[in-house]
């Protein structure tokens, strides 16, 4: 560094140096006022839920598109009208909730998670820690009963299949005591004549016995699916979480940089101030 540059950071320095009050005196105001600007504003909390949604779209089955009957209408009106995913419950909540101010809180934001399927989280801010809290509960317990709506046409449908189950189960069995005595007056007859038709009659009960176990299987299926319909739609994967301190406003961070701001303010306006100083003596001097 040559002497000449050496003279004119002493200069700088000594310069800044004999305007220590005016530097001074700005970067207290200013860090004074933000930080009863810090105090003075209403704290923000944050509540966050972790949420499970029920997924039923196996449960509605393909086959009945084909059924040439009133059930296609029926089942159509179910599978466009049903929610069976967390993507479209987010989007629900969205376009109902996100950034409306109700019961003095609102969604901050709703995101679903593509790798875990059924599974969002939810924010909300308040001027409570209390009402942040409250409010998610209050927005999935209203979604909920929007859902729980749509799936009760789902669950109707689901009892009405294990009526017909149950009552070919019925008819099965009579089908078939009446199959197995005629077998036994068949084997009691030992006729060639009648070999044939002890045959049919065997393979009939066999065929019927088939049956019999494959609407057994369905009705324990649809017992199952009755179960998970009867669940509930949205579930807390675990307490709803709030901080203890509030994310807004940042008092630390807004200090900080109300600190840096008036001691750059301060730094950039002394060349002017010393100009208006010089511009004023010379006046005077005249």
């Amino acid at each position: 560094m040559s002497d000449e540059n050496k003279i004119d950071l002493i200069e700088l320095f000594s310069k800044i140096y004999q305007k220590k009050k005016y530097i001074l005196s700005v970067v207290i105001c200013l860090t004074l006022l933000a930080t009863i600007y810090t105090y003075m504003k209403t704290p923000i909390y944050e509540a966050r839920a972790f949420v499970k949604a029920g997924n039923y779209y196996d449960l509605i089955e393909s086959d009945v598109i084909n059924k040439k009957t009133k059930e296609v209408e029926y089942f159509e009106s179910v599978r466009s009208k049903f929610t069976v995913s967390s993507e479209v419950i987010v989007e629900m909540i969205k376009n109902r909730f996100q950034g409306k101010n109700i019961n003095n809180a609102i969604i901050s934001y709703v995101w679903n998670y593509p790798k875990k399927d059924g599974y969002f989280s939810i924010k909300s801010h308040s001027s409570s820690k209390e009402i942040a809290a409250e409010h998610i509960n209050y927005v999935l317990s209203e979604i909920s009963k929007e859902v729980n709506s749509k799936s009760n046409l789902l669950l109707e449908y689901k009892q009405s299949e294990k009526e017909k189950v149950q009552n070919e189960l019925v008819i099965i069995n009579s089908f078939l005591l009446v199959s197995q005595n005629r077998i036994k007056d068949l084997q009691r007859d030992n006729r060639a004549i009648l070999k044939d038709k002890l045959f049919d009659a065997q393979y009939k009960e066999y065929s019927l016995k088939v049956k019999k176990e494959e609407l057994i299987l369905r009705s324990k299926r649809l017992e199952s699916e009755l179960i998970r319909l009867s669940d509930r739609s949205l579930e807390l994967v675990d307490e709803i979480v709030v901080k203890d301190s509030p994310i807004k406003p940042n008092k630390r961070k807004i200090i900080i940089m109300a600190f840096i701001g008036s001691l750059f303010l301060a730094l950039i306006t002394l060349p002017f101030l010393y100009r208006y100083e010089e511009l004023k003596s010379k006046r005077y001097n005249d």
